[in-house]
């Protein structure tokens, strides 16, 4: 960045600033009226010229090299400002966006997680749903087993790194039960109907 990117009221109350301990008031107003008029819009090196100008009093000519350095100073304050400024909103965007990506990707596990338990038939889901935590179980992962597969207090504390774990376990298990012709089928759909519904997951986070 550099100063160029700054407006014109921006480098004028650097200016100001970078005057105040040279000129009086009425001096620095007239000074201000003159560079807006003749270099606002002009590239920040014909500060020199401009300083050069302003300063035409025998004791101010003695400060000319001291004035421009005071200006171009205050001037990389407001540039230093409105980089970090830049800075912060990029970082805050980020965030939000990284936010938003987890958000997407935990409700798109949750909504393939309930919808293989869905198409589980009543009489199996209770020795459906145990042989499923104990293998999460041997795999190290803590699960609520007081809990229902499709319950959010079961689902919550699956972190994102073990969604695949899960996805693949209630795969295998599905294919145990029903056959795998059956699970390939209902794992197309919902791929499908997950790619429909969250087109900004990456499938290859759930499966």
């Amino acid at each position: 960045m550099t100063n160029e990117t700054l407006s014109i009221l921006q480098k004028r109350e650097a200016i100001e600033r970078g005057l105040r301990g040279y000129l009086n008031h009425r001096h620095i107003e007239q000074a201000l009226e003159h560079w807006e008029s003749k270099y606002g819009n002009l590239p920040s090196f014909v500060l020199n010229r401009f300083i050069h100008e302003i300063c035409d009093t025998e004791e101010l000519k003695t400060h000319r090299k001291d004035i421009l350095k005071t200006v171009l100073n205050e001037m990389s304050k407001v540039e230093k400002q409105i980089k970090s400024h830049s800075v912060e909103q990029v970082i805050e965007q980020d965030l939000i966006e990284n936010i938003e990506l987890k958000t997407n990707l935990s409700n798109a596990f949750f909504y393939f997680v309930r919808a293989v338990v869905a198409n589980i038939p009543a009489p199996d889901c209770y020795d459906f749903s145990s042989d499923v935590k104990q293998q999460l179980s041997s795999k190290g992962l803590r699960v609520r087993a007081d809990r229902n597969l499709q319950d959010f207090e079961f689902l919550d504390v699956i972190t994102a790194l073990n969604y695949p774990v899960l996805i693949t376990v209630l795969y295998e298990n599905y294919c145990i039960y029903y056959g795998p012709a059956k699970a390939d089928s209902l794992y197309a759909r919902l791929k499908n109907e997950v790619k429909n519904e969250f087109p900004q997951v990456d499938l290859h986070q759930l499966i």
